[in-house]
């Protein structure tokens, strides 16, 4: 073979070996992306590892590479700041290697911009994501992107947008048999039903979502569909079911959403009236909950040392109150001026596409930029002005407030010291003090007596006790003689036990009330507190 054979033979081998290296590159960059659906945190973490090596990879794979990492990223809810490398995708992906990968693309250019607030650059990706998709067959896909359009319009408030999202990545779901997209469909369909106060369809619809998921045993789903279901029985001011709905997600409260299941079981406990498990829940709240959660929380709080009469507690949850309200306004201006400028700059990049050859448009729009900026300017300056006025005006309003809400509860607390005045200076509890003097326990027939003198100070007491936990007779004979006001010794004495039997009893009740232990004087001020 001559000297010029030799070279052609082996450029052929290398060409072919360079092949064989991309082919294998590119199938491996496939099965990372099929991991991203199943295991995004293993998948991020291998293309973190090949971070390195991303840089020698060829044109089309170096891309691929990149929109693996927004992919896995997106899907470990890691936010995007930037948009430059999905831009530098989308155009790439217009012009090169297929639409499947661009499907994907927009969809993901539609994500960012969410994630920044950017509505309408993100509706343009979405819309633009479905239709190709729904041109490739892409039924999954084109359901997702239904799916984010649906919260998009949610979150702008345009509720009947929403539900139309819905309904069509519900209907797509149900096509490709995708259950898990079916019982996120009817959970979300059902919460903008709620919106709407269709709370009929939203039941329906959740209690659709929660059938779906425990028979496909999809535990965590069911867990959030309950969560769901609690809220909606708390706006409609069904309590009890409301709890009841809420108990399942408590348990895995860390895993799901631990600020808004407390926040939840805050409200119910406090319309129930059990105002001690209400404080437990609140306090969870400032511990793990969001900016509106914890404000929520500072003003049931505030209720709470009301109702109870500890103004000094009540006047500082009330200040925590205005700081977390203020602080929420403040985030609310704040995205609406985000909304308005992504607006704003999303209309301005249309019009400088249009009219970037044609000058004298060209300076009709500046002019036009010019004066929406400064409208918006003004506006804003003169927002807050307006703000800072009425801001001590608020405050001196909900200090008046507050003073009303001391005075009434001032007066309830005079109210129920005169009741129980008058049981301390009742026949029967002159007869208890008789069978502590004689040291006696209180004989069986005689405590209806105790039952109906302690319902005369507060009534419906055994039923505030169940609202807690089941108890047997004998720990609410205890209840009762605390809540008298007798000190341990004395209810062994009233009740034939022993004095660390009465101890532990009343620790064992506070396990079964909150979950977790407590000292006996704890349960004493849940007692003395119903």
């Amino acid at each position: 073979m001559s000297n010029f054979g030799k070279i052609i033979a082996a450029l052929c081998v290398a060409a072919s070996l360079l092949a064989c290296q991309g082919n294998a590159r590119h199938g491996e960059l496939a099965a990372i992306d099929s991991l991203c659906e199943e295991n995004p945190d293993s998948a991020l973490a291998v293309l973190r590892g090949m971070a390195g090596e991303a840089v020698n990879l060829g044109r089309s794979d170096r891309h691929y590479y990149g929109l693996l990492c927004i992919k896995a990223g997106d899907k470990c809810y890691e936010e995007q700041e930037s948009d430059s490398l999905i831009r530098v995708l989308v155009d790439y992906y217009e012009h090169h290697d297929g639409q499947d990968l661009l499907a994907q693309a927009y969809y993901y250019a539609g994500r960012c911009y969410f994630e920044q607030f950017n509505a309408p650059q993100a509706l343009h990706y979405f819309h633009l994501a479905q239709r190709l998709a729904a041109k490739l067959g892409k039924k999954d896909l084109e359901s997702r992107v239904c799916s984010q359009m649906g919260y998009l319009f949610h979150y702008q408030e345009l509720q009947e947008d929403a539900a139309r999202c819905f309904r069509q990545s519900l209907a797509l779901d149900e096509a490709i048999g995708d259950t898990v997209g079916m019982i996120y469909g009817l959970r979300d369909l059902g919460s903008v039903l709620g919106d709407q106060e269709d709370f009929a369809g939203e039941e329906q619809m959740l209690l659709r979502a929660d059938s779906l998921a425990r028979a496909a045993g999809q535990e965590r789903m069911h867990l959030s569909v309950s969560h769901y279901l609690s809220i909606h029985y708390s706006e409609t001011g069904d309590w009890q079911r409301a709890k009841q709905w809420a108990q399942e997600p408590l348990a895995q409260a860390e895993e799901i959403n631990p600020g808004g299941i407390y926040s939840n079981l805050s409200r119910i406990y406090f319309a129930l009236g059990e105002l001690d498990s209400a404080a437990h829940y609140c306090r969870l709240v400032q511990q793990v909950g969001g900016l509106n959660t914890k404000e929520h929380a500072y003003k049931r709080l505030t209720l709470i040392g009301l109702r109870k009469g500890s103004l000094a507690d009540a006047q500082q949850s009330f200040e925590q109150y205005l700081a977390y309200e203020d602080s929420a306004r403040m985030l609310m201006q704040t995205e609406a001026l985000a909304k308005a400028e992504a607006l704003y700059n999303y209309e301005r990049k249309e019009k400088e596409n249009l009219q970037l050859r044609q000058a004298p448009q060209r300076q009709r729009f500046f002019v036009f930029a010019a004066g929406l900026t400064a409208m918006l300017l003004a506006g804003w300056a003169f927002f807050l002005l307006r703000d800072r006025r009425r801001q001590r005006e608020l405050y001196e309003s909900r200090l008046n407030q507050m003073e009303s809400m001391a005075a009434v509860a001032r007066f309830e607390m005079d109210e129920r010291e005169k009741q129980w005045k008058q049981v301390r200076e009742s026949d029967t509890y002159a007869k208890i003090l008789g069978y502590i003097d004689q040291n006696k326990p209180l004989p069986q027939g005689f405590w209806p007596e105790v039952e109906a003198l302690v319902e005369s100070g507060c009534e419906h007491f055994r039923l505030k006790l169940e609202r807690l936990c089941k108890i047997s007779d004998m720990e609410y004979r205890v209840c009762l003689l605390l809540k008298l006001g007798f000190e341990p010794m004395k209810i062994s004495v009233l009740t034939a036990r022993a004095r660390n039997s009465i101890s532990m009893l009343r620790k064992r009740l506070y396990l079964k009330a909150f979950g977790q232990e407590g000292t006996a004087e704890e349960w004493d001020k849940v007692v003395n507190n119903l």
